[in-house]
């Protein structure tokens, strides 16, 4: 039975479940006061009753989860089922429901390819969207990924890097040709060829665009030159974080409103990199990467006297032993650092915060895109890879060096001009390109 209503229907499928709430809530919360949003998940949401608040509240019309299956066999028989899944769910659901559009957060993943192809045989409109900045260079931001998931598999395994880079990358061979060969050729006849190769061969790592989607959407023209680069030819529309940001935050985080705070956020990822590339005793390591860190907090609070300051340990911290060793020795050389939860929402702390200090997170993108007036602050000086994924990043503040830092007058507004750019929303640019 296909079900009809005054409203068009779109499908969005936004990735884990801390994506959902960083980036696409928003584009439920706008899209919601024009279409009826069925959320599809791709992975296990662990909060399955806080989502569903929002079918209640209407933010959502739908909402159809994903529970993984117990392991098997090296993890084969779990990753077929995901595949038969989401075949038949492509099936079924594009029978229950009249969609105008299916948006996206990735192409990459069979379970995406599966919805977009169904999608386009139904003819219709297909959008991908991105859940965070847009890396200057696809490849370089794919190998510091790969660089890290192989130091953590060394150390997790105590294998020498060699050992764990063979491992890893013959893992990457058999599951680019069990998920994108193998599977959908035995449920569709056909196999996947996805836009970048995931086993990081550089020769052959944009594949072209195959033509999963219709429309590739960015939030500037910076982002969309660099999407135009490497193949996907983009589209800017204004994101839905700044459209949608005041009023959804207020649906978020009741009672929650800016103070003089100053919020720091380091990540695990960036300790791994400048341990991996320093010489000399790991105390020392740890040391060094602390002193730059205190080193920049002191002459931040020296910027914003009289404001609060507290640190949030990344997701993985607490379980990370370096990690923690870092954030213990840093709080017990600045004492007025209060330290927050890993359990409490970043997203909730930088609203209520006026400035916000990063190295490379994604965090300080999503912090620059809020419509309110705060501070964000971009720590380039350890000299690992990708630090300067923010160099050039409207609103946000970005310094290689202490001396920089030390002479920049942060009371200078900055004027965000890609925000009075004539550019439409996500629900214009499916009014205007719905087939």
């Amino acid at each position: 039975m296909i079900i009809k209503n005054e409203k068009q229907f779109i499908l969005f499928c936004p990735g884990p479940e801390h994506l959902f709430w960083a980036v696409g809530f928003y584009f439920a919360w706008e899209l919601s006061r024009t279409y009826r949003v069925v959320l599809v998940a791709d992975s296990h949401f662990v909060d399955v009753e806080r989502v569903r608040q929002l079918v209640a509240d209407g933010v959502l019309y739908d909402f159809i989860p994903f529970t993984p299956r117990k392991n098997f066999f090296l993890g084969i028989r779990k990753a077929y089922l995901k595949h038969k899944y989401f075949k038949q769910l492509a099936d079924k659901i594009f029978h229950k429901y009249k969609f105008a559009a299916v948006i996206q957060h990735t192409d990459l993943g069979p379970p995406n390819i599966y919805l977009f192809w169904k999608s386009g045989l139904e003819n219709i409109l297909r959008i991908l969207y991105r859940p965070a900045t847009t890396p200057k260079n696809y490849y370089n931001d794919y190998v510091i990924l790969k660089n890290l998931l192989i130091n953590r598999l060394q150390n997790a395994l105590g294998l020498s890097y060699r050992m764990a880079s063979a491992l890893f990358h013959l893992k990457q061979y058999f599951g680019y040709y069990f998920h994108f060969w193998l599977v959908p050729l035995m449920l569709t006849g056909k196999i996947f060829r996805p836009r970048i190769d995931s086993t990081f061969r550089k020769k052959r790592f944009l594949n072209g665009n195959p033509r999963y989607f219709d429309y590739a959407i960015a939030y500037s023209e910076r982002e969309k030159k660099i999407a135009d680069a490497n193949g996907d030819l983009s589209f800017v529309v204004k994101n839905p974080l700044y459209v949608s940001g005041e009023e959804a935050n207020g649906y978020l985080f009741k009672g929650v409103s800016q103070k003089d705070k100053i919020l720091i956020l380091p990540t695990s990822g960036e300790i791994e990199q400048f341990v991996k590339s320093y010489v000399g005793p790991p105390a020392d390591k740890v040391a060094n990467y602390v002193s730059k860190w205190a080193e920049a907090v002191k002459i931040i609070q020296s910027k914003f006297p009289g404001f609060e300051t507290c640190i949030k340990y990344h997701p993985a911290g607490p379980d990370d032993a370096l990690f923690g060793q870092a954030i213990s020795l840093l709080t017990s050389t600045n004492r007025s650092i209060k330290v927050i939860d890993r359990r409490e929402s970043a997203e909730k702390l930088i609203v209520e915060s006026r400035v916000v200090v990063g190295t490379f997170t994604s965090a300080l993108w999503w912090a620059s895109e809020l419509p309110s007036a705060r501070t964000v602050i971009s720590l380039d000086v350890w000299g690992v890879g990708g630090g300067d994924r923010f160099s050039d990043v409207e609103g946000i503040h970005y310094f290689r060096d202490f001396g920089e830092l030390r002479k920049h007058d942060f009371t200078v507004p900055r004027f965000r001009a890609k925000y009075a750019a004539d550019v439409p929303t996500i629900t214009d640019f499916i009014m205007e390109h719905k087939l």
